[in-house]
């Protein structure tokens, strides 16, 4: 019989960690990818045709802030400059034509018809006026709104069309954050409810905003729900 001897093998140690019990709060998150957008933002266009008028009123440069009602461009408006003089002036004789045949009228110098008339071309001449004003007011285009204007598409010397493009408006103070969520989640959601979110060009950084608005249909296609957020991006 043969009888070997071996060692007896003893294992070694685990190593384990320990930490104490303790209660905590689990908070359920839903997590999506999104866009942001600005709440106001607007292609600024020309409503009516015309020839940018200099370089001195060419009132904006492309990337700087302005504020509302901040001159922008300036067409060129020589014709409803005269045109305007003419229709006041013809106002003015309307005016006192009507005046002095109300006059008339109430001492029966003259007929009703001919009262008629003069009131008829006071209101012709009036309404000439304001069409007239209504023109130079559209050929001096103004921001709707403050915020940071975009590249700059008109030159002085350019003719622009009707719809023609002169530039973006973005009011980036406060933006819009849309996302989509399974409509299961819709039980979870509601309006005020914390939104937190990073975007690449900040890397790791979070930020917060609030559900502002959930859409009240499913898209029949997805069985996603759209919801907006509303972030602050001082």
């Amino acid at each position: 019989m043969l009888v070997i001897c071996v060692k007896t093998f003893t294992p070694p140690p685990v190593t384990i960690s320990a930490e104490s019990v303790r209660l905590e709060t689990w908070q359920p998150r839903l997590t999506t990818i999104g866009s942001l957008t600005a709440i106001q933002g607007v292609e600024l266009k020309s409503e009516v045709k015309g020839i940018v008028r200099d370089v001195m009123l060419a009132l904006f440069q492309s990337g700087e802030q302005v504020s509302a009602g901040q001159p922008l461009l300036q067409l060129d408006d020589q014709t409803e400059q005269a045109n305007l003089k003419s229709y006041k002036a013809r106002l003015k004789l309307a005016q006192l034509t009507y005046d002095r045949d109300r006059a008339l009228i109430e001492k029966r110098a003259i007929s009703q018809t001919q009262f008629d008339q003069s009131a008829a071309t006071l209101d012709e001449a009036s309404a000439a006026v304001a069409q007239t004003e209504a023109m130079l007011r559209k050929k001096n285009i103004t921001a709707p709104f403050s915020g940071t204007i975009g590249i700059q598409r008109a030159e002085p010397g350019d003719y622009l069309s009707e719809g023609d493009k002169i530039a973006t408006l973005q009011d980036l103070s406060r933006l819009y954050i849309d996302f989509s969520l399974p409509e299961q989640a819709v039980p979870d959601l509601f309006k005020g409810q914390a939104i937190r979110f990073q975007v690449p060009a900040h890397g790791d950084q979070w930020f917060t905003g609030a559900i502002d608005a959930i859409n009240a249909k499913v898209n029949s296609d997805t069985r996603y729900i759209d919801v907006r957020g509303i972030v602050s991006n001082s």
